[in-house]
């Protein structure tokens, strides 16, 4: 994780590093009708992966 996002402290918090990652719901959105899907894959994908074994192994 340290190769791929480099310096933490770029990120004023975990939203914005899991936006950079591509790990935030889809949005639907039109007037007053909101609807999230599943993540969006559109970052950086490798940090993605890493993130997800991560997770598998925890």
């Amino acid at each position: 994780m340290v190769a791929e996002v480099g310096e933490f402290r770029r990120f004023r918090n975990p939203d914005q590093l899991m936006a950079y990652a591509g790990l935030v719901p889809r949005e639907y959105s039109s007037g007053s009708s909101r609807k999230q899907g599943g993540i969006t894959k559109c970052g950086n994908a490798h940090l993605r992966r890493v993130l997800g074994e991560a997770a598998w192994r925890y």
